[in-house]
């Protein structure tokens, strides 16, 4: 499975979750760590007890980690 694959197959698992407008990046030497980019709204759920389930469904597209970038999908950075 290509990055591109796995960035769409991510995508998707987050949506899939009820979190929209979600981005996801490959990062890491190996492009083993999906960083991923939510709005703020979402943050306190993907911390909570949903988090895990969110993370596996993300690491089932293709990644070994699952990481939560500091700033929210659609900051400007």
């Amino acid at each position: 499975m290509s990055a591109d694959e796995r960035i769409a197959a991510a995508e998707r698992a987050l949506a899939d979750h009820g979190v929209y407008g979600a981005t996801v990046e490959v990062e890491g030497h190996q492009r083993e760590i999906a960083a991923v980019h939510v709005p703020s709204d979402d943050w306190e759920r993907l911390m909570g007890p949903d988090g895990v389930s969110i993370a596996d469904a993300v690491k089932a597209a293709g990644f070994r980690y699952v990481a939560l970038d500091l700033a929210p999908a659609g900051a400007d950075g």
